[in-house]
């Protein structure tokens, strides 16, 4: 059972066939268009499945919301927003089951980051790519640092590991 709060704070919910955020304010406009993104519509949750979870919430308010979400994981993925995951899940999970069922071995992946939300991946992957738009806390979990996103940095890493 997923119990919702809403507090003070932005939340966008994934469903499978719908997206939307309790409210909409200045700190969500800016995060999405950091990230080339439309303001999802806002809307209530109406009781499905939520595939993701997003807190547009200032560092300052993260005690708070992993104090109301203790069966959560928070991770940071830019200045203003974080992922709200359940213990138990998260990017590596889905990783691994995909390699699992196809047979791939870890060592014979990459992952590219560039948010903390980022590091589980980037450590279990058999080379791990900070962008150079990271954080140094990306950076250090990482094999290998690229240039940033918006300068060709997956290319260039491709390249450099001669993939392409």
């Amino acid at each position: 059972m997923i119990k919702v709060v809403f507090f003070d704070v932005p939340v966008l919910l994934v469903e499978k066939e719908r997206m939307y955020i309790n409210f909409v304010n200045k700190e969500v406009e800016k995060a999405q268009r950091e990230i080339s993104s439309d303001v999802p519509d806002t809307g209530e949750y109406g009781g499905g499945e939520i595939y993701q979870a997003i807190a547009y919430v200032e560092k300052e308010k993260e005690g708070e919301l992993k104090s109301i979400l203790p069966d959560c994981r928070i991770t940071r993925w830019n200045d203003r927003a974080v992922d709200i995951i359940s213990r138990g899940g998260g990017k590596v999970v889905g990783i691994k089951q995909y390699l699992e069922e196809n047979d791939i071995l870890p060592q014979e992946t990459m992952a590219f980051g560039d948010g903390e939300n980022d590091i589980e991946m980037l450590e279990a992957a058999g080379i791990g790519i900070a962008m150079g738009n990271a954080d140094d806390i990306v950076k250090k979990s990482a094999d290998y640092v690229t240039d940033s996103v918006d300068n060709d940095g997956i290319g260039k890493a491709l390249r450099y590991f001669q993939i392409i």
